[in-house]
């Protein structure tokens, strides 16, 4: 497999480089250096300074961060089985995120999710010291995260050697936290790629905010700030600004994600972006302002985020919807 994708053949031995505990930092740097700075085996694409422009390490570390954002999303309202994540539990969907685009072999639709999910097996088990049992559970959270009915489950077992063997088992199972999380981490970015976003398709709209008002704003508002966050780092889906992205394409990039993000301008991310929240935290904590859209004040910067929650169209930029109707939106995972 790592021939087919011309990745080094020594890049996964048996020497141990980290820990799951270690700044995200570190593993971030191990998955540039050894597989997101290497171009794609069809030599597709479209930026020579950047060697994969839509699935890099810039959009690996953002999906990072959204993981304890949506954790903490999620436990604010109850979910029992996010309310029982621990934080090693969060670092090991966070390393997931990074690795759920690495056996990518060009920029189109994904056709590679559990080779992605063998590879993540691997850097968990041979390279951080994770056990067997733990490095499964977060791998087939990275190959089941859009299910395939037409495939099934993909199921990893392990081998008396120690490697790793995989297969589609028949039956569907009902998704858990760690593939709902993963799953809506990467859907959220897909805002780089996408004029339109159809926010039904979040895990987290399913089970939570299209029952729940406030959940709903609040999520409304987190798409909001990641829109902008997407615009800011240059990685626009209506202009790529290269000078602008090449600074979130290095080795550093999670770090450099993370500074970025300032509580001013992105007050959803910062404030759950950071820590698990117990849940007497987050039901203390004011997200977002209940003031409504007024047209006579439509330059106020205020303003424009309750235009944004109510999702009013007054941008000619975008079209700003968070349930668009749109038949191109039916796979918002990329």
């Amino acid at each position: 497999m790592l021939r087919q994708k011309k990745l080094s053949e020594e890049i996964l031995n048996e020497e141990k480089i980290s820990s799951v505990e270690a700044n995200l930092d570190e593993h971030v740097k191990w998955a540039f250096l050894n597989i997101y700075n290497v171009p794609y085996p069809s030599k597709e694409n479209k930026h020579a300074m950047i060697s994969r422009n839509h699935h890099g390490i810039q959009h690996v570390s953002r999906a990072a961060y959204y993981v304890t954002v949506l954790a903490n999303l999620y436990r604010k309202y109850g979910d029992e089985h996010a309310l029982a994540l621990t934080e090693r539990e969060i670092k090991l969907m966070q390393i997931a995120l990074v690795f759920h685009d690495a056996a990518r072999e060009n920029e189109g639709e994904d056709k590679w999710d559990h080779e992605s999910a063998l590879l993540l097996y691997y850097y968990l088990t041979k390279k951080c010291g994770a056990t067997p049992i733990e490095a499964k559970k977060f791998a087939e959270a990275v190959a089941n995260k859009d299910p395939d009915a037409g495939k099934g489950y993909f199921s990893i077992t392990v081998l008396p050697d120690g490697e790793a063997a995989w297969q589609w088992k028949p039956q569907q199972l009902e998704k858990n936290i760690y593939q709902k999380i993963i799953h809506d981490a990467d859907c959220l970015d897909i805002m780089r790629v996408k004029k339109h976003f159809d926010a039904r398709y979040l895990d987290f709209y399913k089970t939570i905010a299209n029952q729940n008002k406030y959940a709903m704003n609040e999520m409304a508002e987190c798409i909001t700030e990641i829109r902008s966050l997407i615009d800011m780092q240059g990685d626009s889906p209506i202009k790529c600004d290269l000078t602008k992205k090449i600074n979130y394409e290095h080795v550093h990039a999670w770090s450099d994600i993370c500074k970025s993000i300032h509580d001013s301008k992105y007050p959803i991310l910062n404030k759950l972006g950071h820590d698990l929240l117990s849940a007497d935290e987050l039901h203390q904590m004011t997200l977002i302002e209940t003031d409504s859209y007024r047209s006579d004040l439509q330059n106020d910067n205020a303003n424009l985020r309750a235009a944004l929650r109510e999702g009013k169209n007054i941008f000619k930029k975008y079209k700003i919807s968070f349930f668009e109707n749109d038949e191109t939106s039916r796979r918002n995972t990329r």
